[in-house]
């Protein structure tokens, strides 16, 4: 049975980043599940300070979009302004993305009549996503995930019923002639890529210093190109300094998906990923769209998606083992067959598992599931109690206080954008040690099954 035809989606997304990976994949979604014949409509969240959605919805020129707007930063305020949006929208599937409050808004929503479906699709492996996923699961239809490991993890950790746990993967443009530079053979230097957001917590940045390091001692001759920023790009220019003095290292700022092709990947041999945990990457997967040879660490996420295959269509490396990084990139300067081969052993994977395509047409598959799924039960019952945010919640409750904020204009000054929309609620460390030690147990599970299935 197909549902989605003429159907309504509701894409609740943030508004404070414009190029991260999830800002990427809702870019070519959106038309995507427009072009299948569906009516998509993105709630972009906006805050006083640092939720702006006119950015935001100029970059990705999104045709239908409304704007979800909470001025006070309370959970109540959010809650009610995702609620008015879903009762404006009447919506029959609403996709949360990163955005906590999506659940609450629509518990409410169906107390007031609303009777569409509510899925979180899950980008992350962090504590407190899963944690909310434990809370939420009797408004939650269904969670959907980019990863295999994230599919299991949310099964496990989270205990959610597996029969409403779906698979979409990521997808990225493959373009008509990738990378020419099938071969290094006769190049003086490697030129290597990073792609992502400059941090420290999953993407380990700094590692990258300690490799180019190691490359400087083997005298191996290269360019780095960084493309992102974030948090520690001072940091790391600075750590760069002298690097980038000599014209081994550039910096080239913000690009956006349409600029990474010709100034990032089209330019580069080699596109390096240094994460702790990764639910795709996209940035892999178009890198060996356009002809680069991925180097990666073994991040959680990839031995269950077993994609990414040491020598076979990519070379790989221990988290934080820097030494091994360099000595598999200077291993590809030196073998120029095994260059060649793993160039087009990547072109392959991403043609037959993450082209746009392919995602899309999965993602049309889940949200036919989820449209056919009976009705949620669950209408009153409240996943968590708001905390008081200040002496008028104290003394009026949350409910009334608010009402009071709006007539007074009163905002509050939030510290960032996750205090304006968060992510997550839970006060469970995203990094937790327990949690990662256990989704390493998972992991290396998976791992072993697709051993015994080979």
């Amino acid at each position: 049975m197909n549902n989605t035809q003429n159907s309504k989606i509701l894409i609740i997304t943030g508004s404070a980043a414009l190029f991260g990976g999830v800002q990427h994949w809702l870019s070519y979604l959106y038309p995507g599940l427009k072009s299948k014949g569906l009516d998509v409509c993105v709630g972009v969240v906006e805050g006083p300070n640092f939720n702006k959605p006119e950015p935001f919805i100029n970059e990705f020129k999104y045709e239908n979009w409304t704007i979800i707007k909470c001025l006070t930063c309370t959970p109540e305020g959010r809650a009610r302004a995702v609620m008015k949006a879903l009762l404006a929208q009447n919506p029959d599937l609403v996709l949360g993305v990163n955005i906590a409050d999506t659940y609450e808004g629509c518990l409410r929503a169906r107390t007031k009549g609303w009777h569409g479906k509510v899925a979180m699709t899950l980008h992350g492996i962090e504590a407190d996503y899963y944690d909310d996923i434990k809370r939420t699961k009797h408004v939650l239809d269904a969670v959907v995930c980019t990863n295999r490991l994230t599919c299991k993890i949310v099964e496990d950790v989270a205990a959610f019923e597996k029969s409403k746990i779906f698979y979409a993967p990521y997808g990225v443009l493959i373009p008509d002639s990738p990378n020419a530079l099938a071969t290094i053979s006769k190049k003086k230097e490697i030129v290597v890529a990073y792609s992502g957001r400059l941090e420290q917590s999953q993407k380990r940045i700094h590692d990258l210093l300690k490799i180019f390091n190691k490359l400087d001692e083997k005298n191996v001759s290269y360019k780095l190109l960084i493309a992102g920023s974030g948090p520690e790009e001072i940091q790391l220019r600075n750590a760069f300094k002298t690097h980038i003095q000599k014209g081994k290292v550039k910096f080239l700022g913000k690009l956006v998906p349409t600029e990474l092709g010709e100034k990032l990947y089209l330019q580069a041999d080699i596109l390096i990923i240094t994460s702790l945990w990764e639910t795709g990457p996209i940035v892999a997967w178009e890198a060996m769209a356009h002809g680069c040879v991925v180097v990666s660490s073994e991040y959680i996420g990839s031995k269950a998606e077993n994609a990414l295959i040491h020598k076979r269509n990519c070379m790989k490396f221990p988290i934080g083992d820097t030494k091994k990084a360099a000595e598999v990139i200077e291993a590809l300067f030196d073998t120029p067959e095994l260059f060649v081969r793993l160039n087009s052993e990547g072109l392959k994977l991403v043609n037959n598992r993450y082209s746009r395509s392919k995602s899309i047409e999965a993602w049309i598959n889940v949200i036919d599931k989820l449209l056919d799924l009976p009705p949620n039960k669950a209408l009153t019952e409240k996943y968590w109690r708001h905390i008081p945010q200040g002496r008028l919640d104290k003394f009026l409750g949350c409910s009334l206080a608010e009402t009071v904020r709006l007539i007074l204009v009163k905002k509050f000054m939030s510290k960032g954008p996750g205090s304006e929309w968060p992510h997550a609620y839970s006060k469970i460390p995203p990094y937790s040690e327990q949690f990662f030690s256990e989704v390493s147990q998972i992991e290396n599970q998976l791992e072993n099954e697709h051993k015994c299935d080979e």
